[in-house]
């Protein structure tokens, strides 16, 4: 073959091969196309034959009903109960029959995406009210489309509007709220029908919840759980936190919620509400805080809302002291915060706690986190080094004891055992162990024992400081200052402390090495008992 020839053949066949699989690049294209079409549809259509079926089962009905004669069954039924007859006619109409099949299969294709979720608290209550009063548009599969379709392209906006569905719905009575945007603070009012929270207005917390999750990059939490959440809540006007501190929460009998939100969600709010309003915000309100705030600190390491779900499930099946779930646990980061608060797996999908945890999971819940290990440095105290702390201490039954840094009162149950009629005060600085030495029976003060000052000096301090920066020598100090005259204080320290004299002047008495005995950590401990 000559070269000029073998040339042209070689540029014909590439030419022929890039053809062909250009080719089979387009078929592959379409198939993936058509797959992904009937991935998304395929539940729709399925929808729409069940539909067909329930319609034409309707239809059925009314042509073929004797309303007459069926009218004395409605006619007795209804005498029996002391009722009024209800004529059989009115109920077996067509078209009224037919709406409320739309109306069911709409709120059932409403649940196949997350558009729900998206839409603002205004728009998602005017829906539930379209469903309820089966004023739904025809159900088709042109119809559904087109408006799960319009509504999924328009996220950024739903967001817009469930923000300012927020803003729009607070309290026009109270001057907290301000009319340029959102502060740090803010009140609701109406938030009760007579014994339950108004599930209209929760739907605006519950927005508000929503909104935030997604500024910290969480999946949204669910209705129903921020409904019950509220409900939850003790109308005392004591503070409520949610969503590791980024919402506060306070209710009222009279009906009021006052909310707080992180400074740092606030101006984020006021931005998401500029996106429809953008000459409305000042810009001070939608600009980040200078200052970080001290009191009110964010925690973005929360428990998955997968987590949080299983809680709730868990929530419902108490039984006597047991607790259990009917369903496998999804997730086994749900068995490790059970475990931590105390529970006790007996077997299957049964528990076992010594006290009542409900309040304690509902607390996690609200919250979606529980102490941390590293912060709060809650390594539990064995039970044998407990007691062996609680013995050292000498304590006699007219003893006032206090024990720093509860925890979850590891070293209390010691002491309420050994010597019941001993007064016991316990300080604790996480709220969540507050509420379950409150649960177990225990006097708590929720408070930074570093920053305690006790009304009565006591006569024994029993404890387990955080061991972490110096603070436990810190601890032992501030402890020792707080004791009665003749006062003894037994504490829990690191084995590097053995022999060493922490209060000048003062005698103490140390304990053999307790070695690796701490969950969670390879740590050696000792026991010094300190008296002057």
């Amino acid at each position: 073959m000559k070269p000029v020839t073998k040339l042209i053949y070689t540029c014909a066949l590439c030419a022929g091969v890039k053809l062909l699989i250009q080719r089979i690049l387009n078929i592959t294209m379409l198939a993936e196309k058509q797959q992904s079409e009937l991935d998304f549809y395929s539940p729709l259509q399925s929808l729409y034959a069940q539909y067909r079926s329930e319609k034409e089962a309707v239809i059925k009905v009314s042509e073929t009903l004797d309303s007459h004669a069926v009218n004395y069954f409605f006619e007795a039924a209804y005498a029996n109960n002391y009722r009024m007859s209800v004529n059989a006619t009115d109920i077996f109409k067509l078209e009224p029959a037919i709406k409320a099949v739309d109306a069911k299969y709409w709120q059932s294709a409403m649940m196949l995406t997350d558009v729900l979720e998206y839409m603002s608290a205004d728009k998602r209550n005017e829906w539930h009210e379209q469903i309820r009063t089966h004023k739904t548009p025809e159900f088709t599969i042109e119809n559904v489309k087109a408006t799960l379709q319009e509504m999924l392209r328009n996220r950024d906006m739903l967001l817009a509007e469930r923000v300012d569905g927020i803003f729009r719905n607070l309290s026009h009575e109270h001057v907290t709220n301000c009319p340029q945007g959102f502060g740090k603070r803010f009140i609701m009012g109406y938030m009760r029908n007579y014994c339950s929270v108004a599930y209209e207005k929760a739907n605006y917390i519950h927005d508000l919840r929503c909104v935030i999750a997604k500024f910290m990059g969480r999946d949204g939490v669910q209705g129903h759980n921020t409904y019950a959440d509220l409900n939850n809540i003790k109308l005392d006007g004591q503070w409520n936190y949610f969503d590791g501190g980024a919402i506060k929460i306070r209710m009222y009998k009279k009906g009021t919620a006052h909310m707080e939100v992180h400074p740092e969600m606030a101006y984020r709010l006021n931005q998401t509400l500029a996106f429809l309003h953008p000459h409305a915000i000042p810009a001070e309100f939608r600009t980040p805080p200078k200052k970080k705030t001290k009191e009110h600190n964010l925690n973005y390491d929360l428990l998955g809302f997968d987590v949080l779900n299983d809680l709730e499930n868990f929530v419902k099946m108490y039984h006597s002291s047991n607790w259990w779930f009917n369903n496998k646990l999804k997730n086994k980061k749900s068995e490790q915060v059970i475990e931590y608060i105390g529970g006790v797996k007996l077997g299957g999908n049964e528990w076992s706690f010594d006290y009542d945890p409900k309040e304690i999971l509902r607390e996690i819940k609200r919250s979606g986190c529980i102490p941390e290990y590293k912060s709060h440095q809650y390594y539990p105290t064995p039970e044998h080094i407990a007691r062996d702390a609680v013995m050292m201490a000498d304590i006699d039954d007219s003893d006032i004891v206090l024990e720093p840094s509860a925890g979850q009162g590891a070293i209390a149950e010691q002491v309420r055992e050994l010597h019941p009629v001993a007064s016991l005060q316990c300080v604790e600085i996480s709220k969540l162990h507050c509420e379950i030495l409150k649960q177990k029976g225990f006097e708590v003060l929720n408070a930074d024992f570093m920053r305690f000052s006790p009304g009565i000096r006591p006569d024994k301090v029993v404890m387990n400081p955080p061991f972490s920066d110096g603070r436990a020598e810190q601890h032992v100090v501030n402890a020792f200052s707080m004791l009665s005259g003749n006062g003894v204080l037994v504490s829990v320290l690191p084995a590097r402390f053995l022999g060493k004299e922490i209060i000048p002047g003062c005698e103490h008495t140390y304990s053999h090495v307790y070695k690796n005995e701490f969950a969670g950590c390879s740590v050696n401990v000792v026991l010094v008992r300190i008296c002057r």
